[in-house]
């Protein structure tokens, strides 16, 4: 079986990135800058492992960790990541993309007739053809995509939400609202804004009536909340989206800090909707 290193580079190159999209999409993660180019570089760069002639349960076992590992690393290089437990996940959506991948493949094999398969340092090639491929990876993302749907769908019938807002070993949850209306957006960045009334949020950033927060922030003019208002934003380490059947969602957005009046015990969460897409 003959393999072109162009060929192999630049095909694994495209599917990689696809990949990426995929995982981004399932973890709701943003990318680094120029993340995703340098990410599927390195996914391309790892499928030359091909060419190296090793055998022996001890190299073909080295080879195997040395490929979770880079698993880890392209996770890491393309992914804005705050702390290991986003990067475990974001990493774990990388090998459910891969299995779901292998999976079809093996399908698309078995239908197409082919019978060759080509085992190699710890890697399974099945012999079709490079349309095959990308018709299988357009398939790999469709299936993603509806299962993506159906579970969304199924997390907006819900009326009832909380939100969290997580910063190091901080965290405040309040009820949540998903608001149609709230079509707060951040100019520069294009992430929807969460609004937060929260006492405990505007002390964590050290507001009082006069203040504004004790870490960069800029300011969105807002009617929300039934007030006009000059909201500060900033941007969260995470922010989770919880239904009363708790099911969760991490989110990418910024959050607006609004500290309520001192006789106001009326501290809630304002979304779009639009989020859980």
């Amino acid at each position: 079986m003959q393999i072109y290193i162009d060929i192999l580079l630049i095909t694994n190159w495209i599917i990689g990135y696809i990949f990426l999209q995929i995982a981004g999409k399932l973890c709701s993660l943003g990318f680094r800058k120029h993340g995703l180019f340098w990410g599927s570089c390195l996914c391309s760069a790892v499928s030359l492992l091909i060419v190296f002639d090793l055998s022996g349960i001890l190299i073909q076992t080295i080879i195997f960790i040395i490929k979770l590992l880079c698993l880890f690393v392209i996770a890491y290089a393309s992914f804005k990541v705050s702390d290991f437990r986003q990067l475990a996940r974001v990493t774990a959506g990388l090998v459910f993309v891969n299995i779901l991948f292998a999976g079809t493949a093996l399908l698309f094999w078995q239908v197409s007739g082919r019978r060759t398969v080509y085992i190699k340092n710890c890697t399974v090639y099945f012999d079709v053809s490079l349309m095959s491929i990308f018709i299988i990876t357009i398939l790999t993302y469709i299936i993603i995509s509806l299962y993506q749907r159906c579970i969304i769908k199924k997390f907006k019938n819900h009326i009832s939400y909380t939100a969290t807002f997580f910063d190091k070993d901080f965290s405040v949850t309040l009820p949540a609202i998903a608001d149609s209306g709230n079509l707060l957006v951040d100019v520069l960045s294009g992430d929807s804004i969460v609004v937060f009334k929260s006492r405990k949020l505007a002390e964590y950033f050290g507001m009082d009536k006069d203040t504004y927060p004790n870490i960069p922030f800029r300011l969105v003019t807002a009617h929300t909340q039934g007030e006009n208002l000059l909201i500060p934003i900033v941007r969260c380490e995470r922010l989770a989206i919880v239904s009363q059947s708790g099911e969760s969602k991490f989110v990418r957005c910024l959050v607006g800090i609004i500290n309520p009046k001192e006789n106001c015990n009326d501290e809630r969460a304002v979304f779009n909707p639009d989020l859980l897409d």
